[in-house]
C-alpha cells in the first residue's frame, strides 16, 4: 500500500518558471483552509479486496459485501486538528444491497480501462451528482492515452492511490475526438458539492492546452491544474465542497504566444471561481 507523507515534493512549473506549491484545500462557502493527513496502514489496501462487475465493458466495478474502504472524512477534520479525535478518516464496510453508486456501495475503479469509464460517465454532469467513486489501485498511464473525468459533481474517494505518468499533449475525450473545454486536469471542472479526498497525481506533464472559443476564454488558455482545471461557482449542488489529502507532482506547459493574458495554473486547483 501505497503511503503519502505530507506535502514536501508537490510541486508544479511552466514554461515561464513559475513555481506553484501544490497544496491540500477545503473550499466551503466561506473559504479556503489547508490542510494535510497521513493515512495510517489500517483499513485502507484494497488490492487484496474482491472486485466483481455486472458488465465488465460497461460497468464500473463493486466491492464484495463486507469490504471495508478508508477516506478523509470532511466531518471530522475540524476536531482532528483540534487535537479532539485521534484520526480524521472513516472505514465504511461495503453493504452490496445498498445501491451501486452510493457511499455504502461505490463505484469502484480498479484499472484504466474503469478510469475510461468514469470519464465517459463524467461526460454528462448529471451523472456524477451524488455517487460516490473509489480507487482501488494505482494507475500508471505510462504510454497510455489518457482521457480526463470532464466534469465532476459527485464523491471521488482515492484511497491513498497514485495516478502517474500521465502524458498529455492532445487532449481527447472519452470518445477520442479532440478535448475544447473549460478547465484541464485530472477533473476538467468541478462545482460545489464535489469531494475529492486521498489521490495524488505524480509525474504528470499536461501541454497543449487552449481556450473553449468563448468571449471569456478568447485570449487564454482554459486553466490547469494537477488536480481539478476549474472549480466552478456558477455549478452549487451543495454549500460546501472538499478536496483533501490529495497531491500532485509535474508539470504544466501552457508553450503559448498567442495569448495575450495569464492563464490560471496550480498544482491542486488552476482556477477557483
Amino acid at each position: 500500500m501505497k503511503r503519502l507523507n505530507g506535502i514536501n515534493k508537490n510541486s508544479i512549473k511552466t514554461k515561464l518558471m513559475v513555481y506553484l506549491m501544490a497544496v491540500v484545500l477545503l473550499f466551503s462557502g466561506v473559504g479556503i483552509t489547508l490542510l494535510t493527513n497521513n493515512f495510517g496502514s489500517n483499513g485502507n489496501d484494497s488490492n487484496a479486496a474482491e472486485i466483481t462487475y455486472d458488465n465488465v465493458a460497461t460497468d464500473l466495478g463493486k466491492f464484495a459485501d463486507g469490504t471495508p474502504y478508508m477516506f478523509t472524512d470532511p466531518t471530522k477534520v475540524d476536531d482532528f486538528r483540534a487535537k479532539k479525535i485521534s484520526t480524521d478518516t472513516t472505514i465504511i464496510r461495503v453493504d452490496s444491497t445498498a445501491a451501486h453508486g452510493s457511499q455504502k456501495n461505490p463505484y469502484v475503479i480498479a484499472n484504466l480501462a474503469d478510469w475510461n469509464k468514469f470519464a465517459t460517465m463524467s461526460a454528462t454532469w448529471s451523472y456524477t451528482v451524488g455517487k460516490y467513486f473509489v480507487l482501488a489501485n494505482d494507475l500508471d498511464f505510462s504510454g497510455v492515452e489518457f482521457h480526463p473525468a470532464q466534469s465532476f459533481s459527485g464523491t471521488f474517494y482515492g484511497m491513498n492511490h497514485t495516478v502517474s505518468n500521465i502524458n498529455v499533449s492532445a487532449w481527447k475525450d472519452y470518445q477520442g475526438a479532440d478535448y475544447k473545454n473549460i478547465g484541464y486536469g485530472l477533473f476538467c471542472y468541478t462545482g460545489y458539492g464535489v469531494t475529492i479526498t486521498d489521490v495524488a497525481n505524480e509525474n504528470f506533464y499536461f501541454s497543449g492546452m487552449r481556450n473553449n472559443g468563448t468571449t471569456a476564454y478568447a485570449n487564454r488558455c482554459a486553466p490547469t491544474g494537477g488536480i481539478i482545471g476549474h472549480f466552478r461557482v456558477d455549478q452549487p449542488t451543495a454549500i460546501n465542497s472538499y478536496i483533501l489529502n490529495c497531491h500532485t507532482n509535474g508539470e504544466i506547459n501552457f508553450n503559448r504566444t498567442d495569448y495575450t493574458v495569464c492563464t490560471p495554473a496550480g498544482g491542486i486547483v488552476g482556477q477557483y471561481g
